[in-house]
Protein backbone atom coordinates (compact mmCIF):
# COMPACT_ATOMS: atom_id res chain seq x y z
CA UNK A 1 0.00 0.00 0.00
CA UNK A 2 2.64 2.44 0.51
CA UNK A 3 4.39 1.89 -2.37
CA UNK A 4 1.18 2.08 -4.24
CA UNK A 5 0.73 5.82 -2.43
CA UNK A 6 4.57 6.23 -3.22
CA UNK A 7 4.34 5.65 -7.06
CA UNK A 8 0.42 7.70 -7.36
CA UNK A 9 2.55 10.32 -5.67
CA UNK A 10 5.35 10.18 -8.20
CA UNK A 11 2.77 10.19 -11.18
CA UNK A 12 0.90 13.47 -9.49
CA UNK A 13 4.08 15.27 -9.80
CA UNK A 14 5.27 14.19 -13.34
CA UNK A 15 2.01 15.28 -14.68
CA UNK A 16 2.10 18.14 -12.85
CA UNK A 17 5.66 19.30 -13.86
CA UNK A 18 4.62 18.45 -17.74
CA UNK A 19 1.97 21.02 -17.16
CA UNK A 20 3.93 23.97 -15.94
CA UNK A 21 7.01 23.08 -18.80
CA UNK A 22 3.79 23.05 -21.09
CA UNK A 23 3.22 26.45 -19.79
CA UNK A 24 6.97 27.50 -20.23
CA UNK A 25 6.91 26.95 -23.57
CA UNK A 26 3.95 28.30 -24.56
CA UNK A 27 5.55 31.60 -22.75
CA UNK A 28 9.15 31.46 -24.90
CA UNK A 29 7.58 29.87 -27.86
CA UNK A 30 4.43 31.25 -28.77
CA UNK A 31 3.75 34.64 -26.57
CA UNK A 32 6.99 36.47 -26.72
CA UNK A 33 8.04 34.85 -30.07
CA UNK A 34 10.43 37.36 -31.81
CA UNK A 35 10.74 39.41 -28.48
CA UNK A 36 14.55 39.04 -27.55
CA UNK A 37 14.86 41.22 -24.40
CA UNK A 38 12.17 39.36 -22.76
CA UNK A 39 13.51 36.35 -22.99
CA UNK A 40 15.61 37.01 -20.06
CA UNK A 41 12.61 37.82 -17.64
CA UNK A 42 11.10 35.43 -15.13
CA UNK A 43 8.44 36.92 -13.63
CA UNK A 44 6.54 37.45 -17.17
CA UNK A 45 6.05 33.91 -17.38
CA UNK A 46 3.91 34.05 -13.90
CA UNK A 47 4.82 33.32 -10.51
CA UNK A 48 3.27 29.82 -10.60
CA UNK A 49 5.44 28.97 -13.61
CA UNK A 50 9.06 28.65 -13.00
CA UNK A 51 8.78 28.62 -9.21
CA UNK A 52 6.53 25.95 -9.38
CA UNK A 53 8.41 23.48 -11.56
CA UNK A 54 11.61 23.94 -9.33
CA UNK A 55 9.38 23.17 -6.33
CA UNK A 56 8.15 20.13 -8.39
CA UNK A 57 11.98 19.06 -9.30
CA UNK A 58 12.73 19.39 -5.55
CA UNK A 59 9.93 17.85 -4.27
CA UNK A 60 10.84 14.72 -6.42
CA UNK A 61 14.41 14.82 -6.02
CA UNK A 62 13.77 15.07 -2.04
CA UNK A 63 11.15 11.76 -2.27
CA UNK A 64 13.55 9.63 -4.41
CA UNK A 65 16.71 10.53 -2.69
CA UNK A 66 14.16 9.63 1.01
CA UNK A 67 13.61 6.37 -0.57
CA UNK A 68 16.90 5.50 -1.62
CA UNK A 69 18.10 6.64 2.36
CA UNK A 70 15.51 4.14 3.87
CA UNK A 71 16.99 1.44 1.56
CA UNK A 72 20.68 2.26 2.76
CA UNK A 73 19.30 1.90 6.66
CA UNK A 74 17.71 -1.35 5.97
CA UNK A 75 20.41 -2.66 3.76
CA UNK A 76 22.61 -1.22 6.68
CA UNK A 77 20.59 -3.48 9.41
CA UNK A 78 19.27 -0.32 11.09
CA UNK A 79 22.97 1.82 11.28
CA UNK A 80 22.49 5.45 11.71
CA UNK A 81 26.10 5.90 11.93
CA UNK A 82 25.84 5.10 8.08
CA UNK A 83 22.44 6.69 7.67
CA UNK A 84 22.43 9.67 9.26
CA UNK A 85 25.38 11.46 7.14
CA UNK A 86 23.81 10.66 3.97
CA UNK A 87 20.72 12.33 5.21
CA UNK A 88 22.11 14.97 6.72
CA UNK A 89 23.57 15.76 3.06
CA UNK A 90 19.76 15.52 1.55
CA UNK A 91 18.78 17.84 4.14
CA UNK A 92 21.68 20.30 2.92
CA UNK A 93 20.80 19.74 -0.49
CA UNK A 94 16.92 20.90 0.41
CA UNK A 95 17.85 23.61 2.43
CA UNK A 96 19.69 25.47 -1.13
CA UNK A 97 16.71 23.98 -3.02
CA UNK A 98 14.62 26.05 -1.24
CA UNK A 99 16.10 29.50 -1.25
CA UNK A 100 16.75 28.07 -5.24
CA UNK A 101 12.63 28.80 -5.01
CA UNK A 102 12.67 32.14 -3.67
CA UNK A 103 15.21 33.67 -5.58
CA UNK A 104 13.14 34.25 -8.85
CA UNK A 105 10.45 36.08 -6.44
CA UNK A 106 13.08 38.25 -5.64
CA UNK A 107 14.44 39.42 -8.77
CA UNK A 108 12.45 40.05 -11.97
CA UNK A 109 15.50 38.79 -14.47
CA UNK A 110 17.83 36.09 -15.01
CA UNK A 111 20.49 38.33 -15.46
CA UNK A 112 19.92 40.41 -12.28
CA UNK A 113 19.54 37.26 -10.44
CA UNK A 114 23.16 36.46 -11.85
CA UNK A 115 24.50 39.69 -10.61
CA UNK A 116 23.20 39.51 -7.28
CA UNK A 117 26.17 37.79 -5.91
CA UNK A 118 23.83 34.24 -4.58
CA UNK A 119 25.03 32.35 -7.43
CA UNK A 120 27.50 30.62 -5.19
CA UNK A 121 23.86 28.99 -3.32
CA UNK A 122 22.54 27.50 -6.53
CA UNK A 123 26.49 26.24 -7.10
CA UNK A 124 26.35 24.57 -3.91
CA UNK A 125 22.94 22.98 -4.69
CA UNK A 126 24.04 21.48 -7.67
CA UNK A 127 27.23 20.21 -6.40
CA UNK A 128 25.59 18.81 -3.37
CA UNK A 129 22.92 16.72 -6.13
CA UNK A 130 25.82 15.61 -7.53
CA UNK A 131 27.32 14.43 -4.83
CA UNK A 132 24.23 12.99 -2.95
CA UNK A 133 23.92 10.67 -6.27
CA UNK A 134 27.05 9.80 -5.95
CA UNK A 135 27.33 8.87 -1.97
CA UNK A 136 23.99 7.18 -2.75
CA UNK A 137 24.93 4.94 -5.58
CA UNK A 138 28.49 3.76 -3.88
CA UNK A 139 26.39 3.16 -0.46
CA UNK A 140 24.12 1.38 -1.92
CA UNK A 141 27.00 -0.83 -4.06
CA UNK A 142 28.84 -1.57 -0.99
CA UNK A 143 26.04 -2.57 1.39
CA UNK A 144 24.93 -4.90 -1.78
CA UNK A 145 28.44 -6.15 -2.19
CA UNK A 146 28.64 -7.02 1.68
CA UNK A 147 25.34 -8.92 1.44
CA UNK A 148 26.52 -10.83 -1.50
CA UNK A 149 29.30 -12.14 0.41
CA UNK A 150 27.03 -13.53 3.67
CA UNK A 151 24.03 -14.93 1.18
CA UNK A 152 25.64 -17.00 -1.37
CA UNK A 153 22.32 -18.43 -2.28
CA UNK A 154 20.99 -14.78 -3.92
CA UNK A 155 24.03 -14.08 -5.17
CA UNK A 156 22.28 -13.96 -8.61
CA UNK A 157 19.29 -11.63 -7.63
CA UNK A 158 22.17 -9.25 -5.91
CA UNK A 159 23.84 -9.38 -9.16
CA UNK A 160 21.54 -8.14 -10.72
CA UNK A 161 20.55 -5.75 -8.41
CA UNK A 162 24.52 -4.37 -8.03
CA UNK A 163 24.35 -4.02 -11.82
CA UNK A 164 20.80 -1.98 -11.57
CA UNK A 165 21.88 0.09 -8.54
CA UNK A 166 24.98 0.85 -10.65
CA UNK A 167 23.38 2.12 -13.86
CA UNK A 168 20.20 4.03 -12.38
CA UNK A 169 22.67 5.48 -9.82
CA UNK A 170 25.43 6.52 -12.87
CA UNK A 171 22.04 8.10 -14.86
CA UNK A 172 21.17 10.49 -12.22
CA UNK A 173 24.30 10.96 -10.92
CA UNK A 174 25.60 12.06 -15.00
CA UNK A 175 22.34 14.09 -14.77
CA UNK A 176 22.96 16.20 -11.96
CA UNK A 177 27.37 16.61 -13.09
CA UNK A 178 26.35 17.71 -16.32
CA UNK A 179 23.61 20.58 -14.63
CA UNK A 180 27.11 21.33 -12.61
CA UNK A 181 28.95 21.89 -15.04
CA UNK A 182 27.08 23.93 -17.46
CA UNK A 183 25.64 26.19 -14.60
CA UNK A 184 29.26 26.85 -13.43
CA UNK A 185 30.85 27.27 -17.41
CA UNK A 186 27.24 28.59 -18.95
CA UNK A 187 25.49 30.40 -16.61
CA UNK A 188 23.89 32.91 -19.44
CA UNK A 189 23.22 30.55 -21.79
CA UNK A 190 20.11 28.64 -19.56
CA UNK A 191 21.80 25.23 -20.78
CA UNK A 192 21.71 24.42 -17.21
CA UNK A 193 18.24 25.74 -17.29
CA UNK A 194 16.38 22.88 -19.92
CA UNK A 195 18.68 19.94 -18.48
CA UNK A 196 17.30 21.02 -14.82
CA UNK A 197 13.71 20.95 -16.00
CA UNK A 198 14.47 17.43 -16.99
CA UNK A 199 15.81 16.44 -13.64
CA UNK A 200 12.64 14.85 -12.35
CA UNK A 201 11.83 12.74 -15.01
CA UNK A 202 15.28 11.25 -14.65
CA UNK A 203 14.97 10.24 -11.16
CA UNK A 204 11.31 9.72 -11.01
CA UNK A 205 12.05 6.82 -14.35
CA UNK A 206 14.94 5.93 -12.23
CA UNK A 207 12.46 5.01 -9.18
CA UNK A 208 9.81 3.49 -11.00
CA UNK A 209 12.19 0.85 -12.99
CA UNK A 210 13.50 -0.26 -9.84
CA UNK A 211 10.12 -0.98 -8.20
CA UNK A 212 10.00 -2.94 -11.67
CA UNK A 213 13.00 -4.69 -11.36
CA UNK A 214 11.70 -5.70 -7.92
CA UNK A 215 8.47 -7.10 -8.79
CA UNK A 216 10.53 -9.01 -11.88
CA UNK A 217 12.68 -10.33 -9.92
CA UNK A 218 10.14 -11.67 -7.28
CA UNK A 219 8.30 -12.78 -10.45
CA UNK A 220 11.48 -14.82 -11.72
CA UNK A 221 11.70 -16.30 -8.25
CA UNK A 222 8.30 -17.70 -7.78
CA UNK A 223 8.50 -19.22 -11.31
CA UNK A 224 11.59 -21.03 -10.45
CA UNK A 225 9.93 -22.40 -6.83
CA UNK A 226 7.30 -23.30 -8.94
CA UNK A 227 9.11 -25.63 -10.85
CA UNK A 228 9.33 -28.84 -7.98
CA UNK A 229 11.67 -31.89 -8.59
CA UNK A 230 10.06 -34.92 -8.89
CA UNK A 231 12.09 -37.83 -8.05
CA UNK A 232 10.30 -41.53 -8.83
CA UNK A 233 11.10 -44.24 -5.88
CA UNK A 234 10.74 -47.88 -6.40
CA UNK A 235 10.50 -50.50 -3.69
CA UNK A 236 10.56 -54.02 -4.81
CA UNK A 237 8.81 -56.45 -2.29
CA UNK A 238 7.19 -59.56 -1.95
CA UNK A 239 3.35 -59.42 -1.69
CA UNK A 240 2.33 -60.53 1.58
CA UNK A 241 -0.91 -60.64 3.56
CA UNK A 242 -2.52 -57.92 5.05
CA UNK A 243 -3.70 -59.43 8.19
CA UNK A 244 -0.20 -59.82 9.92
CA UNK A 245 2.79 -57.76 9.24
CA UNK A 246 4.87 -60.59 10.38
CA UNK A 247 3.72 -63.95 8.83
CA UNK A 248 4.46 -67.59 10.07
CA UNK A 249 7.61 -68.96 8.20
CA UNK A 250 5.41 -71.38 6.06
CA UNK A 251 3.84 -68.49 4.38
CA UNK A 252 7.43 -67.10 3.31
CA UNK A 253 7.35 -70.21 0.99
CA UNK A 254 7.84 -69.48 -2.50
CA UNK A 255 4.45 -69.81 -4.40
CA UNK A 256 3.20 -68.66 -8.04
CA UNK A 257 1.56 -65.44 -6.04
CA UNK A 258 4.60 -64.58 -4.33
CA UNK A 259 7.58 -64.97 -6.39
CA UNK A 260 6.02 -62.17 -7.67
CA UNK A 261 7.53 -58.85 -7.57
CA UNK A 262 5.16 -55.74 -6.85
CA UNK A 263 6.36 -52.45 -8.21
CA UNK A 264 4.96 -49.29 -5.84
CA UNK A 265 5.59 -46.07 -7.17
CA UNK A 266 6.25 -43.06 -4.73
CA UNK A 267 6.64 -39.50 -6.18
CA UNK A 268 8.57 -36.70 -3.78
CA UNK A 269 7.87 -33.07 -4.64
CA UNK A 270 11.34 -31.32 -3.52
CA UNK A 271 10.27 -27.49 -3.66
CA UNK A 272 12.85 -24.47 -3.11
CA UNK A 273 11.30 -21.67 -2.43
CA UNK A 274 12.88 -18.21 -2.11
CA UNK A 275 10.95 -15.07 -1.11
CA UNK A 276 12.30 -11.52 -1.94
CA UNK A 277 11.35 -8.90 0.95
CA UNK A 278 9.48 -5.91 0.20
CA UNK A 279 13.15 -4.20 0.36
CA UNK A 280 15.28 -6.62 -2.07
CA UNK A 281 17.74 -8.28 -0.41
CA UNK A 282 16.70 -7.53 3.33
CA UNK A 283 15.33 -11.36 3.70
CA UNK A 284 14.61 -14.44 2.22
Amino acid sequence: MKLKALVATIWALDIIHTAFLWNDLWFYLITIFGQVFDIDTIQGIGPETVPGAIVVTDIVVLIVHLFYVHRIFRFSHRNYWITTPVFILIICEVVCAIDAVIMPYRYQGVLTLLNSGYTWIFSLGFILAAVSDIVIMGVLLVLLWSSRQHSLSLNNVIDQLILYTFETGSLTAFMAIAIMITWLTEQRTDIYLSLFMSFPKVYATALLGLLNTRYRLRRDQGSQSGQGHNTAIRFAQPVCSSESTNPPMSSMQPTEASTGIQHQHINIDVAKSVWIDEEIGTGV
